[in-house]
């Protein structure tokens, strides 16, 4: 004698025809099998409904707190929003220190009135492309002159002059 459990009966009892002679009047026959009958009774259909009443009322609480937390994440986003803004922020600014550190940057000196003038500057994506030819450093100074915009095209690199168009307006 077994219990088991399919779709199509629910619960029930298995008893081999062997054992026929032993089942109690009082079970009711559900399905005939070759070597088989399967019965309930009524305290099995009674626990059947206490199980699968358990598994929907399961259903409908873990649903419940799914829209819990569902609403309670909804309510955090501006506080996670900001969290995240904050630590993309500060991996970005680590990411530059270890660049710099490892490159041996160096912080510029800023000044507010004068024009800007870079001495043997370097652009270090260039630099890093051009490992078998070595990068020629250049120097800028914009500000002199009115001219205050330069547009500078084409590789510099060869050691030829950069390409500029002046500005002379003060815009």
């Amino acid at each position: 004698m077994k219990v088991g459990f399919n779709r199509v009966f629910g619960y029930y009892i298995e008893v081999t025809r062997g054992q026929l002679h032993a089942v109690p009047a009082h079970y009711i026959r559900r399905q005939t099998l070759v070597g088989a009958e399967r019965f309930v009774t009524p305290e099995l259909k009674e626990m059947e409904a206490k199980v699968l009443g358990a598994e929907e009322r399961l259903a409908r609480l873990e649903h419940a707190l799914f829209l819990e937390l569902r609403d309670a994440v909804a309510a955090a986003v501006p506080r996670l929003l900001t969290t995240a803004r904050a630590i993309a922020v500060a991996d970005t600014l680590a990411a530059f220190a270890a660049v710099a550190r490892a490159q041996s940057y160096v912080r510029p000196e800023m000044v507010a009135a004068g024009p800007l003038a870079i001495t043997a500057g370097r652009h270090p994506v260039v630099e890093a492309l051009r490992v078998d030819e070595p990068f020629v450093p250049n120097d800028t100074r914009v500000g002199e002159d009115g001219a205050h915009v330069l547009i500078i095209t084409g590789p510099t690199w060869r050691g030829s002059p950069p390409i500029c168009a002046r500005s002379g307006s003060s815009r």
